[in-house]
C-alpha cells in the first residue's frame, strides 16, 4: 500500500467514523477523535497541495505565462520572499522555523518542551508535490489543560531529532512542596535579618500577589508554618498557570507572526507571477492556523483554573490578616495586664 492509498484508508476511518457519531463510543474519546482528525485533515492537506500543484502547472502551460518545463513545486515557491519558504517550504519543525525566522531564539530545550504540550507540524520535502506535511501530536503523558504535569514534575519534551517523547530531568520532583520550603526559607531570612537569595527575590516577584507581605504577616502573627502549607497548593498553581500560559503565550505569538508573513506571499519584486504560487503553500498555512486556534482554547481553559487559584490565595491572605489582627488585640491585652516582657514571651517574640 502506498502512502497516498494508506492516508486516505484512515482518512475515510476518520470520516466514516465521525459521520456515524461511532466515534463517540471510543475510549479516551478526547485522544482519540484529535487523532482521527489528524488523519483527516492530513489527507485533505496532501491532496489540497496535489490538487493545487497539478492545477498551478496547467494554469502555467495553458494560459500563455512563463513556462516552466517540467514545473516542480520547487519552482513554484522559488520566487516568494525568503521569509515565507523559510517557514512553510523548508524541511523540519515548524515551530523551530519560526523560532529562527522571527528572532525568538528560544533554546533547543524549550522548543522541545513546547512539542511535548502543543505538538507541532513538521514539513518533508518529498515525493510529487514537493513537501508532505505531518502533524506531530503532543506527548501522551502531558496533560495541556492543566498544570499536572508542572506540579508533580512529570513532564516531557518531544525531541526534535527523532520526534520521541523524553522526561525533562531537571523539572522539580514536587513543586508544591518546594514552594512551601521556599515561603519557609524567606520567612526564616526575614525572621534573622539575613539578605534575599536571587532564587528567593525571584520567587516573591513571580508570585501573582504580594506574597512578601503575606510572610511578614505570618510571622507577626507566629503562624509561618500553618500559613505554609495552607498557602503552598494554590501559589504552586497559580505560578504553574502562569508558566503555562506564559508558553502557550509564546507559541501563540510565534503563529500570529507566521499568519502575517504568510500574507506575503507575493512573489519578489521582478519575478515572474508563476514563481509564488500561494496554492503551494496554503496547506501549510492551514495547519499552522488549525494550530493556532488550538493554542488559543487552551489558554482560555487555563486562564480560568488561574483565576480559581487566585480566588483560594486570596482567602489565605485573608485568613492571615485576622490572625494578625487577633495577634494585636491580644498582645496589647496581656501587655496591659502582664507587662510588655511577658507579653513578648506568650506571643513568641
Amino acid at each position: 500500500m502506498s502512502l497516498d492509498e494508506c492516508k486516505a484508508s484512515k482518512a475515510i476511518a476518520a470520516y466514516t467514523l465521525d459521520k456515524t457519531g461511532a466515534s463517540d463510543f471510543l475510549s479516551g474519546a478526547d485522544e482519540d477523535n484529535e487523532e482521527l482528525e489528524n488523519y483527516y485533515s492530513d489527507y485533505l492537506s496532501a491532496q489540497g497541495l496535489q490538487d493545487s500543484y497539478q492545477k498551478t502547472k496547467e494554469d502555467i502551460m495553458g494560459l500563455g505565462g512563463a513556462s516552466v518545463p517540467n514545473a516542480n513545486a520547487q519552482a513554484l515557491v522559488v520566487g516568494c520572499p525568503d521569509e515565507v519558504t523559510a517557514i512553510f517550504f523548508r524541511q523540519g519543525s515548524m515551530i523551530a522555523n519560526l523560532n529562527e525566522k522571527i528572532g525568538l531564539n528560544e533554546s533547543r530545550e524549550y522548543i522541545e518542551l513546547v512539542r511535548g504540550f502543543i505538538g507541532d507540524i513538521e514539513l518533508e520535502m518529498a515525493g510529487p508535490r514537493g513537501v508532505v506535511i505531518n502533524s506531530i501530536p503532543p506527548c501522551s503523558g502531558n496533560k495541556e489543560k492543566t498544570v499536572d504535569n508542572l506540579l508533580n514534575g512529570d513532564v516531557e519534551a518531544r525531541r526534535l531529532n527523532d520526534d520521541q517523547c523524553v522526561s525533562v530531568g531537571d523539572s522539580k520532583a514536587n513543586f508544591t512542596e518546594y514552594v512551601k520550603q521556599m515561603i519557609m526559607d524567606i520567612a526564616s531570612n526575614y525572621q534573622n535579618k539575613t539578605p534575599l537569595t536571587a532564587a528567593q527575590v525571584a520567587f516573591i516577584n513571580s508570585n501573582p500577589l504580594s506574597i512578601s507581605l503575606v510572610i511578614k504577616g505570618a510571622i507577626a502573627s507566629n503562624n509561618v508554618e500553618v500559613i505554609a502549607s495552607n498557602l503552598a497548593d494554590p501559589t504552586a498553581k497559580a505560578l504553574a498557570y502562569r508558566m503555562m500560559d506564559d508558553m502557550y503565550h509564546r507559541i501563540w505569538f510565534m503563529v500570529q507572526r507566521g499568519q502575517l508573513i504568510a500574507s506575503n506571499a507575493q512573489p519578489k519584486p521582478g519575478v515572474p507571477a508563476e514563481t509564488c504560487r500561494f496554492e503551494v503553500i496554503k496547506p501549510q498555512i492551514d495547519k499552522l492556523t488549525a494550530l493556532g486556534d488550538k493554542v488559543d482554547k487552551t489558554r482560555e481553559s487555563l486562564r480560568s483554573s488561574y483565576f480559581t487559584a487566585l480566588s483560594e490565595i486570596e482567602s489565605i491572605y485573608n485568613l492571615v490578616e485576622k490572625f494578625q489582627k487577633a495577634n494585636v488585640i491580644i498582645t496589647k491585652d496581656v501587655t496591659a495586664r502582664f507587662g510588655n516582657a511577658v507579653a513578648q514571651r506568650a506571643t513568641g517574640r
